[in-house]
């Protein structure tokens, strides 16, 4: 999805340049959008992140509803689950997203209750030791929903292919190719002192150079830029998803939050079902 949204971006607003994605899955979205739940949200508290999430979530809509692709796009809600001392500091930024136009609903313990019965908010002894903390409150996004990620990442291949964009699928980009910005032609090069610039990559297939190379790879980014010297700052995030569904007996769902972790409610509307989530 990265690979694929960066390339369409840059195709369109250099249509005289040549735009090749290389792929080392044997097709679009393969690789972190094929292990994405697919939801979407725009519940941030800084202001970079609202106008990130605001403007995607038109740009789903604009996909399926102007440019006739079908995403599968609903809009559900997201819920995020809240203890006392959390809730305590996000209330303002909560207020600050609804005085910028962000719909959001909050919901106290009571409220939670009645909404979603099974939602068990008295934790026992095993979850404080676990250092759960009890759901005291509710922050419920509108505008925020799901995607089929299947569906995304191929319209997003045909609008780039529409372009006259190129992708190599089955390529792996290997390593990426250092040059001196100067060349002298000296054995050894490049040097630590000399200035340096990507000049392309080796890949499965050969050796591919470019002007400009960006690397859009997801988790596996750093892979490539490590070697250069170029950390990504960005590392990989566990999280554990699981259905409720009505079709199996399945426990009450656990309104622990622990933390510095955060606990999310968001029904899958196709088929009926809770989708219950927490991140590291």
């Amino acid at each position: 999805m990265l690979g694929l949204s960066s390339a369409l971006h840059l195709k369109k607003r250099n249509p005289g340049k040549r735009v090749t994605v290389i792929d080392r899955l044997g097709g679009p979205g393969q690789g972190n959008t094929a292990k994405s739940a697919g939801i979407f949200l725009n519940l941030f508290t800084t202001e970079v992140n609202r106008l990130l999430g605001d403007s995607t979530i038109d740009w789903f809509f604009h996909l399926q509803e102007g440019l006739g692709y079908d995403l599968g796009l609903h809009q559900c809600g997201y819920l995020s689950l809240l203890d006392e001392e959390r809730y305590r500091r996000l209330r303002g930024p909560v207020e600050e997203m609804r005085g910028r136009g962000v719909e959001v609903e909050t919901f106290n313990r009571e409220e939670l209750a009645g909404l979603i019965p099974d939602l068990v908010t008295e934790l026992d002894d095993e979850a404080e030791l676990m250092g759960l903390k009890p759901a005291e409150h509710g922050v419920l996004g509108v505008r925020c929903g799901s995607v089929n990620t299947d569906a995304l990442a191929r319209s997003l291949e045909a609008e780039f292919k529409k372009t006259g964009g190129e992708v190599s699928y089955n390529t792996e980009a290997e390593s990426l190719i250092v040059e001196p910005e100067r060349r002298l032609g000296v054995r050894g090069e490049p040097f630590v002192w000399q200035d340096l610039r990507v000049v392309g990559a080796e890949t499965s297939r050969g050796r591919v150079e470019a002007e400009t190379t960006v690397v859009a790879a997801g988790t596996w980014s750093e892979r490539l830029l490590d070697p250069v010297g170029f950390d990504t700052l960005a590392r990989q995030v566990e999280v554990h998803l699981r259905l409720q569904g009505p079709e199996a007996e399945e426990a009450p769902v656990r309104g622990g939050v622990q933390r510095h972790r955060h606990a999310a409610l968001h029904p899958d509307c196709r088929d009926k079902r809770l989708l219950e989530g927490g991140a590291d």
